[in-house]
């Protein structure tokens, strides 16, 4: 007997959802601390300037708890995420939804360009999800909290990790 297409899409969304508590499971919760400011300095593009006195970090951290890397940004220019327009209005896909992680995303990629740092692209996608799921679970200083959406966490780490994403990541390889 032939499956159906309801019984195929279901086989598939069953795999999916295996996958993605699988890679959720694996990540480990990190820490924020410090603070940072943005300031305009055009559509959809802003300076990225760490608070001089306490700057922001983001802590990773092992399964043990014990702090592994510590990511301290520079200044820079940032979009949030690269997240096309059209998605914007759906939970979890807004540039700044999870603003802090994406600040970690962008100069970890900044870091790269600069040859400030010699983590791979694989590294630093996974240094995303794990600052996602932090801000999911723990927030940023412990205050501002994005609602739990592990959906958007899987769907944007799949395309940062895409053929598009290290595309983006080799060409920027060769800007110089």
């Amino acid at each position: 007997m032939m499956p159906t297409n309801r019984h195929y899409h279901n086989r598939v969304r069953r795999l999916h959802d295996f996958r993605q508590e699988r890679f959720i499971n694996s990540l480990n919760i990190g820490a924020f601390t410090g603070r940072f400011y943005l300031s305009w300095s055009g559509p959809n593009h802003f300076m990225y300037h760490p608070d001089a006195a306490d700057p922001f970090t983001y802590h990773r951290k092992d399964a043990n708890g014990a702090v592994v890397e510590q990511i301290t940004p520079k200044a820079m220019t940032t979009d949030g995420a690269s997240i096309p327009r059209l998605v914007w209005p759906i939970p979890g896909f807004s540039p700044w939804d999870y603003g802090p992680a994406h600040i970690i995303h962008d100069w970890e990629f900044q870091a790269h360009d600069d040859g400030l740092t010699d983590k791979s692209f694989e590294e630093v996608n996974l240094t995303f999800a794990e600052a996602m799921l932090t801000l999911m679970r723990v927030g940023y200083l412990e205050t501002a909290k994005p609602r739990e959406n592990l959906d958007a966490l899987y769907t944007i780490f799949s395309f940062v990790n895409s053929s598009l994403g290290r595309k983006v990541w080799d060409d920027n390889d060769n800007a110089d």
